[in-house]
């Protein structure tokens, strides 16, 4: 990822991808501006997510259906869209940095996540080889004990 592609806020060190994001961000929390306001006293910094919050909160509208089968409904589609990722895609996005290797559900929340510095000691770094080198001696021990299984299953099959 290139370093350009990140907007820092200036007060608080936040990150973005959009340069867009960030204006919002500053009118939103260090300006305070939310000229939206909803009946139930909440106010917002744009008109789309007065009306997100209205549908989500305030109605039973769910118009963006899962049609997977799993008969689950939403009221935004990228409520919807993130549990086909989640749930019917299984798709997962993790992260490179070494010794990080943390899943994702969505390319935004890992760009999020990277944009974040990654420290690691060498402990945790050998900590992290350790669990992965036991988890691989498992593995070979399990293949191991299937092809015992299946060879003592032929010669039981050949001597009959």
């Amino acid at each position: 990822m290139k370093s350009q592609d990140i907007f820092k806020c200036e007060s608080c060190s936040k990150t973005f991808l959009r340069k867009f994001s960030l204006k919002r961000h500053v009118k939103a929390i260090h300006l305070r501006e939310k000229d939206f306001k909803c009946e139930c006293g909440k106010n917002f910094i744009s008109r789309d997510q007065l009306k997100r919050h209205v549908i989500s909160k305030h109605t039973q509208e769910r118009p963006y259906k899962c049609e997977k089968g799993c008969e689950k409904s939403y009221a935004t589609k990228m409520a919807r869209n993130y549990h086909y990722r989640t749930f019917h895609e299984n798709k997962k996005f993790v992260c490179s940095y070494l010794g990080c290797g943390r899943e994702f559900a969505s390319l935004r929340n890992l760009r999020m996540h990277s944009a974040k510095p990654h420290e690691f000691s060498m402990k945790q770094l050998l900590e992290k080889l350790s669990k992965k080198q036991k988890k691989i001696q498992r593995l070979k021990e399990k293949i191991d004990s299937l092809r015992k299984q299946l060879k003592d299953s032929e010669q039981r099959h050949i001597s009959m």
